[in-house]
């Protein structure tokens, strides 16, 4: 899959809410199964958002946890996903959050599970960290198999 265009549009309506757009254009491949990728664009743009809403509640003084500070790589080009080893991406998390995480390698990809349920603030904490590192979050559902991948 190869996303080739997204649209983000946010209006402001009369009265005191707003509306958020947002559009993903992505070329699939012979291989590719549409249903999967619709999975994975659909899970993925609630990861965004939540991590958008979890900053914007930051900034305006909400009682959101601010992002824990996630240090970025300064030889890594911009909008490039850097590529690491499981040690490399486990260092990306805070220590507290080593006891909620498995981290396992599965070919080009390091898998990252929770171990229990991990609540909005922190779930929305580790897909800022994902999305920060290149990665994208796979959920199964109902299966509870749910995970973030990260290609290492």
């Amino acid at each position: 899959m190869i996303i080739s265009k997204i649209v983000y549009n946010r209006k402001f309506n009369l009265g005191n809410y707003e509306t958020q757009d947002l559009t993903i254009e992505a070329q699939l491949n012979e291989k590719d199964n549409p249903l999967e990728v619709w999975t994975i664009l659909a899970d993925n743009t609630e990861m965004w958002h939540i991590d958008y809403m979890r900053k914007r509640n930051a900034e305006s003084g909400g009682a959101a946890k601010s992002t824990p500070n996630v240090q970025s790589s300064p030889n890594q080009p911009p909008n490039s996903p850097p590529k690491a080893s499981i040690d490399k991406i486990k260092q990306r998390f805070p220590s507290q959050y080593e006891s909620e995480l498995t981290f396992e390698q599965k070919g080009e990809y390091c898998i990252i599970k929770p171990k229990q349920f991990l609540g909005p603030i922190i779930f929305g904490d580790i897909c800022g960290i994902i999305r920060e590192i290149g990665g994208e979050y796979i959920s199964a559902g109902k299966d509870s198999h749910s995970h973030w991948r990260v290609k290492a």
